[in-house]
């Protein structure tokens, strides 16, 4: 199965979304998850943080929402605010242009796990059924060295890796963050009932996990997070 890439139209590294989260931003600012490298033609029309991409693997589209930038996003010619897009799409943003292309999944050689094995979510839904997510990074299988990784939960198998099926959860509701020598982060992807920290709403801030016994809630489904051995 193809993988969507957004491909510069006057050449360079394509945007590629073999392993995106379901929702990223791109801009030209530190505070965008894609920055559009400051040597590429036209990318001072893009603004710092310029827009947001949800890639659905399932229908095979991306969804593209402008965040109010300066000099506009267009789908196929056309300004957009907020629209879905499918391979062949023309997509600009300020006058820097990319076509949206199905292409082969990119190889990576990795293991399946790092060797401390990673994180364990568990709990139960609203409803008492149980829920168990394991959040294992990758590895380089030259270096050895961690690859940072993302995993999302919400209700929509299409946009999280892990899914909770219950109404009080958003689609794309959350996102767990990996950085190697990092802790994990926690990021709420503006959900309409929130993600609480030991019952803290965390609102819009990202923030900073330890590796084991929290309580995280998205919605009304608490799951505590523990750290795999094996």
């Amino acid at each position: 199965r193809g993988v969507l890439c957004l491909r510069p139209a006057g050449g360079g590294e394509p945007i590629r979304f073999d392993d995106a989260p379901g929702e990223v931003t791109l801009g030209r600012g530190p505070g965008a998850d894609i920055t559009v490298p400051a040597d590429m033609p036209a990318s001072d029309t893009v603004s710092k943080v310029h827009a947001r991409l949800a890639y659905d693997r399932k229908a095979q589209r991306l969804h593209v929402v402008d965040l109010n930038s300066s000099n506009g996003t267009f789908v196929n010619g056309a300004r957009i605010t907020d629209t879905v897009a499918s391979a062949g799409a023309v997509v600009r943003f300020g006058t820097m242009e990319y076509k949206l292309a199905l292409e082969a999944p990119q190889a990576r050689p990795v293991s399946s796990r790092v060797g401390g094995g990673g994180w364990m979510l568990s709990g139960f839904d609203p409803s008492g059924r149980a829920l168990q997510f394991a959040a294992r990074p990758l590895v380089d299988a030259d270096s050895g060295a961690d690859l940072p990784a993302t995993w999302s939960i919400g209700r929509d198998p299409a946009r999280a890796d892990f899914v909770i099926d219950d109404s009080s959860v958003s689609s794309l509701h959350a996102q767990l963050i990996y950085n190697p020598g990092e802790t994990l982060q926690l990021r709420d992807m503006g959900s309409m009932n929130g993600t609480r920290l030991d019952g803290d709403p965390i609102g819009k801030r990202t923030v900073r996990v330890r590796d084991t016994g929290h309580e995280i809630s998205f919605g009304l489904a608490t799951l505590r997070l523990s750290r795999l051995t094996g």
